[in-house]
């Protein structure tokens, strides 16, 4: 819901009022570095998930030490959270810039 209310404000802002979106402001290459190690992450939660899935010894393979190998499923507990981060930190610099009010007077 979060990357949803992220894009509607993208789209939103610039449709309606004719503003610039998030990706012609001055942090975008910032916010879309991060985007690629977030990406780099859950693509390392997919491959361990698959290469353990498919019983290929990946913790051979790469000389990892056993006793420091996270399971699939921690790593995309990381991931998630990292996202969740990334996202609010998103809409926030979004909203902030775009002098909307993030919480409208009730």
């Amino acid at each position: 819901i979060l990357a949803l209310w992220v894009a509607w404000d993208c789209v939103w802002g610039q449709l309606s009022r004719g503003e610039v979106s998030i990706g012609g402001r001055t942090a975008f290459p910032v916010f879309r570095g991060c985007f690629g190690l977030l990406a780099w992450h859950w693509f390392w939660g997919l491959s361990v998930y698959v290469w353990t899935r498919y019983r290929i010894n990946y913790i051979y393979l790469f000389e990892f030490d056993p006793r420091n190998v996270d399971t699939p499923i921690d790593i995309f507990n990381d991931a998630v959270d990292e996202t969740l981060v990334f996202l609010i930190c998103m809409l926030l610099y979004y909203k902030t810039e775009s002098d909307d009010q993030l919480f409208p007077d009730l």
